[in-house]
């Protein structure tokens, strides 16, 4: 007898399967009905419904005003007047390896970065209102380079990176914007507001900058600095936001800088942030640090010495 061809729907004798399938088919689509039905009352009475999964409402919308942006935007600065993180994490984009660093900052030039590793310190470079420096454990001279703020043009142009105190302290979040100094633009495509400025430095040379803010949560996306002839200088991506403090300001956790014109960059993570400590607490942070006897006043020269270049 020749053997009749198998159903695999059929399989059963009492065709058990296919009145399986079509019970779980049923509740499925009962089941799915209710979950309609429930969620539209649930929406209409702004309880857990479907279109409760979409994100909350925009900060800022097509409507937003400039004083409204800047507001939500000073509000760090307000309540912030310096942070310091003792435990953050630097990936140098060149070197495959992660360093430890103390970061800290205050209105309105003071800045403190220390990167350290297995052998010591590696990097110091820093700002207070009078100066800015920088240091670097490398070559046999090692000197550490200073300037005061004023001769920044002469001064930049020694450093490994473009270094900017002003628009650090900016990028930190402990200095006000000042909304008359910016144009403003909304950008739809990406939900975003640009934030435009155009400002000239002592040597009368146009520097730009532009802020980057997400309008659906209102925090900074990315700083960028432009030179004269719109190129850019200096980036800062914002990222890892978080609420600190009794006033639960929302605070980066995470930001990368990068320099695309010498190709450095540094990702910094801050596993913890304080704000406001207590100054006492400073011990000589803000002051040039006395590493070695090899000091530079790179503001007031115009080439550095010859053992320094050729490393």
């Amino acid at each position: 007898m020749d053997a009749s061809p198998v159903n695999l729907t059929t399989t059963s004798p009492n065709e058990t399967r296919p009145v399986l399938n079509r019970y779980w088919w049923s509740c499925l689509r009962t089941l799915f009905l209710l979950l309609l039905l429930y969620s539209a009352g649930c929406a209409t009475r702004g309880g857990f419904g479907l279109n409760n999964f979409h994100s909350r409402p925009p900060v800022f919308t097509f409507h937003s005003t400039k004083s409204e942006v800047f507001a939500h935007l000073n509000r760090t600065s307000q309540h912030v007047h310096g942070w310091r993180s003792l435990n953050c994490n630097v990936r140098p984009r060149q070197i495959p390896m992660k360093f430890n660093a103390i970061v800290a900052c205050e209105s309105s030039m003071k800045f403190r970065t220390i990167v350290s590793s297995i052998r010591g310190r590696e990097m110091d470079f820093g700002s207070n209102d009078q100066y800015f420096w920088f240091w670097a454990n490398e070559g046999s001279d090692k000197p550490l380079l200073y300037s005061l703020h004023q001769n920044l043009p002469t001064a930049q142009t020694h450093l490994p990176i473009p270094f900017n105190p002003e628009w650090l302290m900016e990028v930190m979040g402990v200095v006000p914007f000042d909304e008359s100094e910016f144009q403003m633009e909304y950008k739809p495509q990406d939900s975003t507001i640009n934030l435009v400025n155009a400002t000239s430095d002592s040597q009368g040379r146009t520097v730009y900058r532009r802020i980057i803010v997400d309008a659906q949560s209102g925090n900074i996306k990315k700083h960028e600095m432009y030179g004269a002839q719109q190129e850019l200088i200096a980036t800062a991506t914002m990222g890892n936001y978080k609420a600190v403090g009794p006033n639960q300001v929302n605070m980066p956790h995470q930001i990368y800088l990068e320099w695309p014109q010498t190709e450095m960059a540094f990702d910094l993570r801050f596993p913890a942030i304080q704000i406001n400590p207590d100054s006492s607490d400073n011990d000589g942070q803000w002051e040039i640090p006395r590493i070695t006897k090899n000091v530079i006043d790179i503001g007031s020269i115009r080439a550095l010495p010859a053992s320094f270049q050729q490393r």
